[in-house]
């Protein structure tokens, strides 16, 4: 007889935390804020006297890839003007020009 398993959905508490406060202060685009205990995977070590380790946390959002397009045309325009030059300095180099 198989046993039916669920799973459960766990969250994490900091990233929780940070869009809270994101939410919170939307005109904010970043928070500089003490470090998690389990937010990274080695110990951070002893920052040294007189400093302490902060994490900086920058609001999410997507990339724009409308210039995506231009910057593809500005590159094979220039592909072909490298393939140009190329073909005018092996023409001169033999006496063509």
């Amino acid at each position: 007889m198989a046993r039916k398993l669920t799973a459960k959905v766990v969250k994490d508490p900091t990233a929780e935390a940070d869009r809270a406060w994101f939410e919170a202060n939307p005109e904010r685009r970043f928070r500089l804020r003490d470090p998690a205990p389990v937010e990274f995977k080695d110990p951070l070590g002893d920052p040294g006297d007189g400093f302490s380790w902060r994490v900086l946390v920058a609001r999410g959002s997507l990339p724009d890839p409308s210039p995506a397009t231009t910057l593809a045309r500005i590159s094979y325009l220039q592909a072909l003007l490298l393939i140009g030059m190329v073909l005018a300095a092996t023409a001169m180099a033999r006496g063509m020009g």
